[in-house]
């Protein structure tokens, strides 16, 4: 997870896919850090950082 959270430091929202997905249908903008197994959830705060709103170990593919 830490190899996608220096990504993220690096490029920010441009962060794509496969280690980065942006989430459709939510009120805020809400993205998905994708390091296998996990699911990291963050938004952006003040458009300057990120935060990490939830995590979770994902058990099927």
């Amino acid at each position: 997870m830490a190899y996608q959270i220096e990504l993220l430091k690096g490029l920010g929202t441009n962060l794509g896919m496969p280690q980065a997905k942006f989430l459709k249908g939510y009120r805020h903008k809400l993205w998905e850090l994708r390091p296998l197994p996990e699911r990291v959830f963050y938004t952006t705060w003040d458009g300057k950082a990120f935060l990490l709103v939830s995590h979770y170990t994902k058990k099927t593919k």
